[in-house]
C-alpha cells in the first residue's frame, strides 16, 4: 500500500510514520538516501544526470520523480511504501500525479497551529540522553535541572520561536498545497483514500486511529475490485434481542473490514416503526425479502453463537461435520441458499464484549401512519424491486436523530411499495459497525453503500429534508449506472415531526 502523511511540525508525524512503517511492514522512501544510492549504483542516464546536480543544490522536481519511479522497482517495497516528507511542494504533487504515481491513502495528522507552537516552545531537553521536558506539560522538577543527573537543560535553537514561526510559514506556503492537491483525488470509487486523524490526541489514541483509518483504506480497495455481496445471517429469536443485535454488528463490522459489502435485515427493518418482528405477517415478509436478497447476493455468510440463541426453540443442522443451533429464520435462509446454489459460510465471533466497542441510543419513535404490508408480500415474492434510498444523515446530534427518523419513513414508504429497501445511512452507522467520526471509515460505508446501489433497480430520492452532497453524489451514481432515478415525498413529514421535536432546520446544502 503507498501511503502518504502529512501533518505540521510537531503534529507527531515522524512518530507516527515510524508506527505505520512497523506495523505494515512497509520502508519509508527518503528522497535523500534515494538520490545518494542512485548516485552511487544507477549508471543510467538517471544516475548521471543525479551525479551531475551541483554540490549545495537540489534536484529538479522532474528527476526527483523519475527517481522515486525507478526506486519503486526495488523490491523492498512490494508491500508498499511511505512517502513523508514528498511531496513537498504543489509543484512536486502534480509531478507525482502526472507520472501516475498515486498514494492509495492520503494521512493528514489535524492539529492546532497555537498548541503546537506552545508544545514546541516550551520543550528542553537533556542533551546527553535525549530526555524532553515540557515546562507546561512535563516540567522538570528543578527549573532548567534534568531530574536524574541534575545537569542543565538545552532550549535548542529549533524550538526557539523564530525557526518555529519558518517551519509553520514553510509548511503552509509549500506543502499544505501539495496536500490539497493529494486530497482532491480522494473521490468515491476511485482515487486515494482520505484519512484524517485528531493528532492532539494522546499518542496511542492517534496511533490506534490511524491503524482504524489504513485498514478502512485496505477494505475500500478491496470492495471496489471484488463486489463481493453477503448477506449476514444470525439469531434474532427474542431471547435477548439487544446482545443479538450487537452480535450482528460485529459481524457486520468484520464483512466490512473484510472488504465484504454485507447487508442484514433484521438490523435495519426492525428499527421502530418499521417492522415488528414479533408481528408474524411482518416476521414473514422480513422472511421473504431475505429469500429474494439471497438470490441476488454472491453468498451467505450464518454467523452463530451458542450463547444467544434459545436452545429451546433452535433448529440443530450439521454442516461441514459439525453440529450448529439456528433460529428460524436462519433455517429458512439457508434452505433457501442451498436450493439456489449459493455459497454458504460459517463463521463465529469468539467473544462477544471485544467487538462490542458502543452501545447505540435508542432511535426516536414517534407513532407513524399504520403499516399497510398487506399486498407487499406478493407482490415482493412475484416481483422483486430493490430499491437504495437517497435522505440526509449528516448534521448535529439533533439533526441526525430527525434524519434517520425521516430514513426511517422512507424505508417504511418503500415496503409499502413493495419495494426492497436499502439505507446504508441506516445500517453501516450503527455504533459498532463503522464510526461515522472517522473519515476513512464513514468513507467505507459510503462507498459500499453505492456499490449496493448496482443491484438495485432505481435509486429513490426523499426531497423533504433537502438535498445534501451526498445525496447528489448517489445521484450521479445512479445516473452513470443507467438507474433510474425517482424523487419522493413524505406527506405531512415535518409537520408531524416538528409536533414532536424542536428540530426543524433543513440541513446545509
Amino acid at each position: 500500500m503507498k501511503i502518504a502523511i502529512f501533518g505540521l511540525p510537531a503534529s507527531g508525524k515522524g512518530t507516527q510514520a515510524s508506527f505505520i512503517q512497523d506495523k505494515y511492514n512497509i520502508p519509508q522512501l527518503s528522497t535523500g538516501d534515494m538520490l545518494r544510492r542512485l548516485a552511487k549504483e544507477d549508471h543510467t542516464e538517471l544516475g548521471e544526470k543525479i551525479r551531475n546536480i551541483p554540490t549545495g543544490h537540489f534536484a529538479d522536481d522532474e528527476l526527483i520523480i523519475n527517481s522515486i519511479k525507478k526506486e519503486l522497482e526495488n523490491p523492498k517495497y512490494k508491500n508498499g511504501v511511505l512517502f513523508d516528507g514528498f511531496p513537498r511542494t504543489e509543484e512536486q504533487a502534480n509531478k507525482m500525479i502526472e507520472m501516475g504515481i498515486i498514494p492509495d491513502a492520503v494521512v493528514f495528522l489535524k492539529a492546532d497551529e497555537e498548541q503546537l507552537k506552545e508544545r514546541i516552545v516550551n520543550r528542553r531537553v537533556h542533551t546527553a540522553s535525549g530526555r524532553i521536558y515540557n515546562l507546561i506539560s512535563n516540567p522538570p522538577k528543578q527549573d532548567g535541572i534534568d531530574d536524574l543527573t541534575k545537569e542543565p537543560l538545552t532550549h535548542r535553537d529549533d524550538d526557539k520561536i523564530e525557526f518555529i514561526e519558518k517551519r509553520f510559514n514553510d509548511f503552509n506556503n509549500k506543502t499544505m498545497p501539495a496536500y490539497l492537491k493529494l486530497k482532491q483525488l480522494c473521490k468515491y470509487g476511485s482515487g486515494p483514500v482520505l484519512v484524517e486523524v485528531n493528532g492532539m490526541q494522546e499518542q496511542n489514541k492517534v496511533s490506534h486511529d490511524l491503524l482504524i483509518g489504513i485498514n478502512s483504506a485496505k477494505a475500500i480497495f478491496k470492495i471496489r475490485q471484488n463486489h463481493t455481496f453477503v448477506m449476514v445471517q444470525s439469531a434474532y429469536d427474542g431471547k435477548d434481542a439487544d446482545e443479538q443485535l450487537t452480535f450482528t454488528r460485529a459481524a457486520m463490522h468484520e464483512c466490512l473490514m473484510n472488504g465484504e459489502i454485507p447487508f442484514a435485515s433484521h438490523l435495519l427493518y426492525s428499527q421502530p416503526n418499521i417492522l415488528d418482528y414479533n408481528n408474524k405477517d411482518d416476521r414473514k415478509l422480513s422472511q421473504e425479502i431475505n429469500k429474494r436478497l439471497i438470490e441476488n447476493f454472491d453468498k451467505v455468510v450464518i454467523y452463530t453463537s451458542d450463547t444467544l440463541i434459545d436452545k429451546d426453540n433452535a433448529i440443530e443442522r450439521t454442516m461441514n461435520g459439525k453440529k450448529y443451533l439456528l433460529d428460524n429464520d436462519t433455517n429458512i435462509a439457508l434452505n433457501h441458499a442451498v436450493a439456489n446454489n449459493k455459497p454458504v459460510e460459517i463463521r463465529n465471533i469468539d467473544t462477544l464484549m471485544i467487538h462490542k466497542r458502543a452501545t447505540p441510543e435508542k432511535p426516536i419513535d414517534i407513532p407513524m401512519p399504520p403499516t399497510i404490508y398487506s399486498s407487499t408480500l406478493d407482490k415482493i415474492s412475484n416481483n422483486p424491486q430493490l430499491v437504495i434510498i437517497e435522505s440526509p444523515y449528516a448534521g448535529t446530534p439533533e439533526e441526525i436523530k430527525r434524519n434517520e427518523y425521516y430514513a426511517r419513513s422512507a424505508i417504511k414508504d418503500c415496503l409499502n411499495n413493495a419495494e426492497i429497501p436499502f439505507a446504508s445511512h441506516l445500517l453501516y452507522t450503527q455504533a459498532g459497525i463503522l464510526d461515522d467520526k472517522q473519515s476513512a471509515q464513514r468513507r467505507l460505508g459510503i462507498e459500499a453503500g453505492l456499490i449496493m446501489g448496482t443491484l438495485c433497480q432505481k435509486t429513490v430520492l426523499y426531497k423533504d429534508l433537502g438535498i445534501t452532497i451526498g445525496m447528489d453524489e448517489g445521484i450521479e451514481r445512479a445516473k452513470l449506472a443507467g438507474r433510474s432515478v425517482e424523487i419522493r415525498e413524505i406527506p405531512n413529514f415535518i409537520e408531524q415531526y416538528n409536533t414532536n421535536n424542536t428540530v426543524s432546520k433543513k440541513p446545509k446544502i
